[in-house]
């Protein structure tokens, strides 16, 4: 007689970390739900919490010099090759321990994200909230804010320190680092204490190849509250890349946004560094918009382009070109698709779509004071 085999039951833990994963994730689907369904019931209560809990958080991690989430990355790859050693080799026993743990890391961190600050993707943007958002310029109009931004990128240039090849050098990473509260201070005076960043520690990466290989100049990230910076980043545009994550770490979450608010950020700075960075990264969003809709006026640019300041670009388009490839546009493909997910529809577009605002604040309030 052949004896009937019997089930192993699922083990206590097991449950548990079902239990728990099930309804974290309910609850983040709620939060998002909300947050994109229901935008009057979430904002601007959870942006102005998700902005303190960063805050306080921050304030903690912010004390270690290093870069707290790429130690935390490691050891998450660490953990799961030797899971997967383990279970290879009890021939798969600790499989679905091993699958359920994994689900229960998982839906902590997606949960993490989404109630900590993934959700304020879905708010107003401030461009919106300041009224910066209009798209309805003439090409002239774009021209003439695009001349301006060209006139003062030049300007900011001349007076760049630079390398013996002639391209911007602004010292190391920690002292350009160093001023990013400056502009968010003024920012703060302006348009409220949203802006109140405190002490600011933006951090290198140790592993920036790996960013440079992926398209990223900088992440921030709620898990740690931390502003992780590739510090290959050429230098014109480094200070506007860590002003960028400073403005996530207040709460903007919106790419497109968070480049505009680096924008004000920068141009309101004591430090020249910042001021020129600020000008050089509008002229470059509005002269790359203005490029797909008159070439004629793209030539106009150029040709006004000063030595130094045609110098940065070209090194440059020259720096992110070596990196171009397939490792790179499937990241951009996967980071175009998160983008997407969270209310941004235009996906890695929205980096650039901040021309739009940068021509509404030359409209606003640079053209009248120019009479």
């Amino acid at each position: 007689m052949v004896q009937a085999t019997t089930k192993k039951p699922v083990s206590k833990r097991t449950r548990i970390h079902l239990s728990i994963s099930i309804s974290l994730l309910l609850l983040t689907a709620l939060c998002y739900g909300l947050a994109k369904y229901h935008p009057e019931l979430m904002f601007p209560w959870y942006r102005d919490a998700s902005q303190k809990l960063l805050q306080l958080w921050a304030n903690i991690t912010d004390l270690v010099p290093f870069s707290i989430l790429e130690f935390l990355i490691l050891g998450l790859i660490w953990l799961a090759i030797g899971w997967l050693i383990r279970v290879i080799a009890d021939r798969g026993r600790g499989l679905v321990h091993l699958l359920t743990t994994a689900l229960l890391i998982g839906s902590v961190m997606i949960s993490m994200f989404v109630l900590l600050w993934g959700a304020c993707q879905f708010a107003p943007t401030f461009a919106e909230e300041q009224g910066y958002d209009s798209t309805s310029y003439t090409p002239e109009e774009a021209a003439e804010a695009a001349a301006y931004y060209l006139q003062m990128a030049n300007q900011y240039a001349l007076s760049s320190p630079r390398d013996e090849i002639g391209v911007t050098d602004f010292g190391s990473f920690f002292e350009i680092a160093d001023s990013v509260e400056s502009g968010y201070e003024a920012l703060a005076q302006k348009y409220g204490s949203r802006f109140d960043v405190g002490n600011v520690t933006p951090k290198p990466m140790l592993f920036s190849w790996v960013m440079d290989c992926i398209g990223l100049t900088g992440l921030f990230t709620a898990y740690t509250g931390e502003m992780s910076i590739n510090c290959n980043t050429p230098d014109v545009s480094l200070p506007f890349t860590i002003s960028h994550e400073c403005a996530h770490r207040a709460a903007v979450a919106h790419e497109n946004d968070a480049n505009f608010v680096a924008f004000l950020a920068c141009i309101s700075s004591e430090d020249m560094a910042y001021q020129y960075s600020g000008y050089y990264s509008a002229f470059v969003y509005v002269y790359n918009a203005i490029s797909k809709v008159s070439k004629d006026t793209q030539s106009q640019l150029w040709s006004g382009l000063s030595d130094p300041l045609k110098a940065d670009i070209l090194a440059s388009n020259a720096h992110y070109a070596q990196f171009a490839g397939p490792v790179k546009e499937k990241a951009q493909k996967v980071n175009d698709k998160y983008l997407k997910s969270f209310g941004q529809p235009s996906g890695v577009n929205n980096y650039g779509a901040v021309a739009g605002a940068l021509i509404g604040y030359y409209w606003k309030e640079i053209k009248p004071q120019l009479g």
